[in-house]
């Protein structure tokens, strides 16, 4: 695993007033950004052309002062395609918005500027989450249909487990763990409307869409289906693509509910049991002789006097800042979450404990020296961590959080602001 961060992405300002660009570095430097500026319009124009940067930052007028429209047109003429412009302005009504959409703006701000939540936008405008294929479970006991169903389904790129014997679904959602199940109404043995009924009394299937596939016209035995537990009704014939994009649609919504259930709703991190959960899958792997992997506790020092000090709202600020320097400095492949209050969990995949503390004390290096905006300034705060390795003594991924736990409190024993090993 390379210790070496990735390249920043470089941020190009077009400033009203200077000193934004001044105040701003080092906190964009920390979440991973790197930042030009200027007060000059034709300034900005060079450095445009020179850096061809990866996003476009535009104070709009404050006060009397800010570009025109037509400076505003010439530096989107000279913008390079595909290149997202952000607008900061203290205007933050619907005109201004509707301008900015106008415009072309991609982000639209508006002041006290939050740099916080600007890198959080510009994350998912330069580096998207990448898609996971929909996962569907087809039941159906017709070899050749259920062959057809899945052959358009996997051509639209999904992963598709074909069931035709209804009697072994429970068996294979506990082991496939779809996004959605596409099932026949008429089968020998029970019926779609049965087994939907049957499915909706476990309550670890209770989320899962259930959508019928039948040349069943009547609409109250449709009705009958609804009320069993069936979230929709499609009647065969059926168009490849309806199906492709019924399917798609209802997926993708149980995907972004399982999210949302799964999340901190401050920071958007994982929650407590969602990374308790998925400790348990890579300790399993890990068991099973595949790669191991590292899990690291972090906790912010001090961080009730922060709330003392200056109010929940801050330290909310603080705890976000800490979650997206997380998320920007880790691979995709690591797992962060939130543990609850100010704690934070890091679990580094497939990464032995020699690679990941480097890594880990680098993130606690850079966010003690991270300005926070204050109501009283700019202040400073710091972490303390604990981590631990899969490959060491523990017997269970239970007994491995437990270490990592007591890692934390020698760290925090030992001084603070600093990383201890289990």
């Amino acid at each position: 695993m390379s210790t070496d961060p990735p390249p920043k992405p470089q941020l190009l300002l077009l400033e009203t007033h200077p000193g934004l660009g001044a105040s701003s570095v080092a906190q964009l430097e920390s979440m991973g950004y790197h930042l030009h500026w200027t007060s000059d319009l034709q300034a900005f124009l060079k450095l445009q052309a020179e850096l061809h940067p990866q996003v476009l930052i535009v104070e709009l007028e404050r006060g009397e002062v800010g570009p025109s429209p037509q400076d505003l047109t010439q530096l989107l003429q000279a913008r390079d395609e595909g290149v997202p412009l952000v607008l900061v302005s203290v205007q933050n009504d619907l005109t201004a918005r509707l301008q900015a959409v106008r415009s072309g703006c991609d982000i639209y701000l508006s002041y006290p500027l939050d740099l916080t939540l600007l890198a959080r936008r510009l994350d998912l405008l330069l580096d998207p989450p990448p898609h996971e294929p929909e996962r569907v479970l087809v039941v159906e006991d017709s070899h050749i249909q259920a062959s057809y169903l899945g052959n358009i389904l996997r051509e639209a790129g999904m992963e598709v487990c074909l069931l035709t014997d209804p009697q072994l679904a429970l068996e294979r959602l506990g082991d496939f763990k779809p996004d959605l199940i596409l099932m026949d109404l008429y089968m020998p043995r029970c019926t779609g409307i049965e087994l939907a009924a049957a499915i909706r009394m476990d309550p670890t299937f209770l989320g899962i869409p259930i959508v019928f596939l039948s040349s069943e016209m009547e609409r109250s035995t449709q009705l009958e289906a609804l009320g069993q537990g069936a979230d929709d009704f499609l009647t065969k014939p059926i168009q490849p693509q309806h199906l492709v994009s019924s399917v798609r649609i209802r997926a993708e919504r149980t995907r972004l509910i399982r999210s949302l259930m799964s999340r901190d709703s401050l920071t958007g991190l994982r929650n407590h049991s969602a990374m308790k959960s998925r400790l348990e899958e890579e300790w399993n792997r890990a068991q099973r002789g595949q790669a191991p992997f590292a899990f690291a506790m972090v906790d912010l020092d001090h961080f009730k006097q922060v709330n003392d000090r200056f109010g929940h709202p801050f330290g909310d600020q603080v705890l976000q800042s800490l979650s997206h320097l997380f998320q920007r400095r880790l691979r995709r492949t690591d797992l962060v979450g939130r543990l609850g209050g100010e704690e934070f969990g890091i679990l580094f995949t497939g990464t032995t404990l020699k690679a990941a503390f480097p890594i880990l004390d680098s993130l606690r290096a850079d966010f003690a020296h991270l300005d926070h905006l204050s109501p009283q300034g700019p202040t400073r705060y710091t972490f303390s961590a604990g981590i631990v390795s899969s490959q060491g003594p523990f017997g269970s991924a239970a007994a491995l959080w437990e270490a990592a736990d007591k890692a934390l409190y020698q760290a925090k024993a030992g001084g603070r602001n600093r990383v201890y090993v289990g």
